[in-house]
């Protein structure tokens, strides 16, 4: 069998790590060794991981930030000093099912040797009572991107939206740390995206579709799968904050494309359809962000790019850029009164 570093990240996690901790020793497979990269935690998670490490069965290594990183850095950085052949990320606040490595490890050694492995997860409350729905179904993944999921378009999904979340993910090591070396610094993302991204920009993965984390929802997850209301936020926001937030979602978008042509030219050279679609997207990103410096209702109709996706996506971006310039143009009206 193949040998898997957990690395759990922390910071101030001292309700739950214990728990975390004892799922992931008791495994049908247990890994090789924990790897606890704590973010300079103000609370008493040292002492909680400490405490459980003196009488641990797996060996339990601690390491402490010399100054607060964030999670996304946390996990990247940390990865670093994994030893296994495989890295499985962690949360601090979860809960692993008995057979989650092994399940993760069997669909690693199939016949493809996947780089990334990943499965969905339980939604539960903070007492670990299940709500109902897992992750996927949360999200609303739909069953035609569960199928590009199964036939190895994963990349297709991604450059949308994400659906992989890091505690279900088990990478080879080697690979890991290559795309990892690739992310510019300045790409402000959640590590799980940008790997993840990475991994699918060349069909290297595999979907295990079983729940295998059950994903705590509390008041203090880092993200969650919760849902907001931001409408009051909305109102508070000055015309160039919405304007930075009218514009955020196709330059991220953009900036996670480049991220992944750069992970398919280096890694997967061979999949030259997926640099070609990714291009075609890129160059229909670059084309919207263009067209808003130069809004006009008008403009909206009178020009249609060449969109490499089915014409019913390109009419719902479409209007949903038509009601956020309508939506900010009354914002300003009413300001001006």
């Amino acid at each position: 069998m193949i040998s898997i570093s957990v690395l759990l990240a922390t910071y101030n996690g001292e309700k739950y790590v214990a728990e975390q901790l004892a799922s992931i020793v008791s495994q049908t497979l247990p890994p090789c060794e924990i790897v606890v990269s704590d973010d300079q935690s103000s609370d008493n998670t040292l002492a909680v991981v400490k405490a459980f490490a003196r009488t641990s069965a797996v060996p339990i290594k601690v390491m402490v930030n010399s100054k607060n990183k964030g999670y996304a850095k946390n996990f990247l950085e940390g990865a670093q000093h994994c030893g296994g052949d495989y890295v499985a990320f962690c949360d601090q606040d979860d809960v692993w099912m008995p057979h989650k490595l092994e399940r993760l490890a069997k669909a690693a050694m199939s016949d493809k040797k996947p780089s990334m492995v990943f499965s969905d997860t339980l939604l539960v409350d903070q007492n670990l009572q299940a709500t109902g729905q897992t992750g996927f179904e949360f999200l609303k993944v739909r069953q035609t991107e569960l199928d590009l999921i199964h036939s190895g378009e994963l990349i297709q999904v991604l450059v949308r939206r994400p659906c992989v979340t890091g505690m279900t993910m088990l990478c080879k090591k080697s690979r890991l740390l290559e795309i990892i070396e690739l992310i510019p610094q300045e790409l402000d993302l959640p590590h799980d995206y940008l790997l993840s991204m990475g991994f699918a920009a060349g069909g290297d993965y595999a979907y295990v579709d079983e729940a295998l984390v059950m994903y705590r929802q509390h008041a203090a997850n880092v993200i969650g799968m919760q849902r907001k209301n931001i409408s009051k936020d909305k109102k508070l926001q000055t015309p160039i904050e919405e304007v930075k937030l009218f514009n955020e979602d196709i330059l991220n978008e953009e900036k996670k494309i480049h991220f992944a042509l750069l992970a398919t030219e280096s890694f997967y050279s061979e999949q030259g359809h997926y640099v070609n679609w990714l291009s075609q997207r890129l160059n229909f990103l670059q084309f919207r962000i263009s067209r808003r410096t130069k809004m006009s209702i008008s403009g909206f109709f009178k020009v249609k790019p060449d969109f490499p996706d089915s014409s019913t996506n390109y009419w719902k971006m479409w209007r949903r850029d038509i009601k956020s310039y309508i939506r900010l143009s009354f914002s300003k009206i009413g300001r001006s009164i």
